[in-house]
This record gives C-alpha cells, sequence and structure tokens, in this order.
C-alpha cells in the first residue's frame, strides 16, 4: 500500500511541473543570428523587433581601416544569393539598415558575411540559422 502512494505522488508532481513549464511559456521567438568577421559583423533577424522587419539581414563595419562588409544571405541554402548588402562608400562604424521580405517559418538560411574593398573580398564567415 506504501508503494502505491508513493507512486501517486510521484505521478502527481510531475504532472504538477510539466502544467508549470508548459504555462510559463511564452510565443515562440527566434534569436538573431550574428556571423563575425575581421572589422564588423552581420546579422539575420528571423522575427520583427519593435520597427525591424523580420526575415531581415544588415551589415555592420566597425573599423576605420577602408574595407567595408557585406552580408548575403541565402534562403534554403541552396546555393543562390538572394538578399546582398554591405557598408560600401560609408564611413565606420556603420550599420545599412535591415533588409527583408518574408520567408516561410522553419526554413534554413546561409548568412555569409565578408569583408569587402572596392571589388576585392577578404575572408568570409558564414552561419546557417532558421527563420
Amino acid at each position: 500500500m506504501r508503494l502505491k502512494r508513493g507512486r501517486a505522488y510521484v505521478a502527481a508532481t510531475m504532472v504538477a511541473t510539466v502544467g508549470v513549464v508548459v504555462g510559463l511559456q511564452g510565443p515562440a521567438s527566434a534569436a538573431v543570428g550574428i556571423v563575425h568577421v575581421n572589422g564588423g559583423f552581420g546579422r539575420f533577424l528571423p522575427d520583427p523587433v519593435d520597427t525591424l522587419p523580420g526575415d531581415s539581414i544588415d551589415a555592420c563595419d566597425m573599423a576605420s581601416d577602408g574595407w567595408g562588409i557585406e552580408s548575403r544571405l541565402d534562403i534554403g541554402n541552396n546555393g543562390s544569393w538572394d538578399r546582398v548588402v554591405d557598408t560600401r562608400g560609408h564611413t565606420a562604424p556603420y550599420c545599412t539598415g535591415f533588409v527583408g521580405g518574408n520567408i516561410r517559418e522553419g526554413t534554413v538560411v546561409r548568412l555569409r558575411v565578408t569583408p569587402v574593398k572596392g571589388t576585392q573580398s577578404g575572408q568570409w564567415t558564414e552561419g546557417l540559422f532558421i527563420a
């Protein structure tokens, strides 16, 4: 009899814990994807934040070294660059505006960030994120 009461207590505790955890979960939101390179970074913003559009990218040049930063987004990770922004022609520190458009939820995107100077490109870095 004592064993049955112990099992009932464990089961009740588990149900209460699951109820609290499920009840505390807020709406789903994805984290901002950031890719760093020498001199700056690029970001993928999967969801809108205040006035910033979701499914968008930007490029930020943080070094006054004569190089800019370029961000490219490959929607679906299929090898095609669907969005490109860069800081060419601006003095650091400078970030482009966010450029976006709707991407189906759950789609894998690839963000490639590259230092650029005119037609030259430096060493790029990339990351995969979920829209």
